[in-house]
Order: structure tokens, then C-alpha cells, then sequence
């Protein structure tokens, strides 16, 4: 089948409260031309300098536009900010706005699409020239709108260690669980893959793309979790527990 280019869309943003009062952007993408649901038609997917992944689907373009139209939104004041910390850290707290993101630097490192969402793993230049790193989650409501939602991120290099561990971000939500990183430390160019195992009995592993993990269950987890880095023989290379202050507790 022939490629063809993705269509135009309007997408447009607005933001609100998850009735966990985290904030969340919903942008309303509007094809300027339908196309029959049965047709599957292949088009080069927007995967930045070192994306994972090479062709997608129609949807993909549309989605990644609207994380680019959050990323680049300008921040909003930050608001509830600590004094700095013993080890030169301090916590604010900020509702709504974006990134203020330089949208040619924006490059999607990786994506997994999971029946309900999709996970992006995203670097870009924000507002204040920091390179960071970002895990996103988009979800498209029954009218047709795609909300975005940053899991977590930050910028500067990983803490240096002396074995392989990943660099994690993730959401523990009533009906779900989402997360994901980067995979670093010493030896972790030769991890292949990363499996989490949370003391419920639930089990997800992901391969090493890009040097990103990305994870999602549509059920709700028991932390801790057992964190297994593979390597390509399917060894071990380092096992250690992650999230003991996180999650439900049930």
C-alpha cells in the first residue's frame, strides 16, 4: 500500500483537575477530513532524531501533536515552593500550563501503544535552555478528545552507580498503573530488557529501546516491586526492590 501523509488536524488544548487533583490537558483534534474506519493506512510516524519507532498508524501523527501542543504551551507560575533542601533540591507545586518547550528540539524516544493509552518517552529544551526528560501518557475520551498527561521527569544527568538501574517515574492509580525510565549506571549498555514484579503477583517487562523502559497494567498494583535487569542471554544482572513508599497499600 502506498504511504500517504498525515492529514491536518486542529488541535486545541484545555486544561483542568483529575479528581486526584493532578492537572491534565485535554486537546481536541479535529481531522479536517474523515477517512472509513476500515481503512489502515501507513504513514511515517514523527519519531524525532532517535525514535524507536519507524511507521505507525494514522492516529500517530494526531497524537504526538497534541503532546507537542502541551509541551510547548509556556509553564504556569509555580506556587507552594520549599525552602531548599540539605542536598540543594526544592519542591513546588504547579497547576496546568506546559513546558514551554522549543518544539524543533521536542524528540520522541519512544512510544508502546496499550489498548486504553499510549506511554511516551520525550526529551526537549524547555523554556530556560535545560534538556529534560519526560514520561507522558495520552488516552483518547469516548468523544473523541486526547488528554496528555505528564507521569513525571526532570533534567541533569542520572546519579551515577555502580550497576545497571533505572531512572523511574510512575503513576499508581486506582484502576491502573503506569511507568517507565531510562535505563543507566554501569553495565547498562548490556541490559536487553526490565522486569517489574510487584509483591501482588503482577508481573510486566519491557524491552530496552533507546535506552527506555515503559510499563502499563490496566489494574491496580501492590508495591513494592522487584526491579530485574535482563541482559540479552536472559540473565540477571541486578535485582533490587523499588517504590517501598509508593502505591496503595492494597
Amino acid at each position: 500500500m502506498t504511504s500517504r501523509g498525515p492529514r491536518r488536524s486542529t488541535v486545541t488544548a484545555e486544561v483542568g483537575p483529575t479528581p486526584h487533583g493532578r492537572p491534565w490537558v485535554v486537546h481536541r483534534c479535529r481531522p479536517a477530513a474523515a477517512r472509513a474506519p476500515q481503512e489502515a493506512i501507513r504513514v511515517p510516524s514523527w519519531s524525532g532524531q532517535n525514535g524507536a519507532e519507524e511507521a505507525g498508524t494514522l492516529t500517530e501523527p494526531v497524537v504526538r501533536a497534541a503532546v507537542v501542543a502541551h509541551l510547548v504551551q509556556p509553564p504556569a507560575p509555580s506556587e507552594h515552593i520549599d525552602a531548599t533542601g540539605r542536598r540543594g533540591w526544592t519542591s513546588s507545586v504547579r497547576h496546568g500550563g506546559g513546558a514551554g518547550a522549543d518544539p524543533t528540539t521536542i524528540d520522541f524516544v519512544k512510544t508502546r501503544s496499550f489498548p486504553t493509552c499510549e506511554l511516551h518517552s520525550v526529551t526537549f529544551v524547555d523554556h530556560r535552555g535545560r534538556t529534560m526528560r519526560d514520561l507522558i501518557k495520552t488516552w483518547q475520551e469516548p468523544e473523541g478528545a486526547w488528554r496528555v498527561h505528564v507521569l513525571g521527569g526532570g533534567a541533569g544527568p542520572d546519579p551515577h552507580r555502580t550497576r545497571p538501574w533505572v531512572s523511574v517515574c510512575a503513576g499508581f492509580g486506582p484502576r491502573d498503573f503506569s511507568g517507565g525510565g531510562h535505563v543507566a549506571g554501569d553495565g547498562a549498555e548490556r541490559a536487553a530488557s526490565v522486569r517489574l514484579s510487584f509483591v501482588d503477583g503482577i508481573v510486566l517487562e519491557d524491552t530496552v529501546d533507546n535506552g527506555v523502559v515503559l510499563f502499563f497494567t490496566p489494574r491496580a498494583v501492590v508495591a513494592p516491586a522487584t526491579v530485574s535487569v535482563i541482559d540479552g542471554t536472559g540473565a540477571t544482572l541486578v535485582s533490587y526492590e523499588a517504590f517501598g513508599g509508593f502505591g496503595p497499600a492494597n
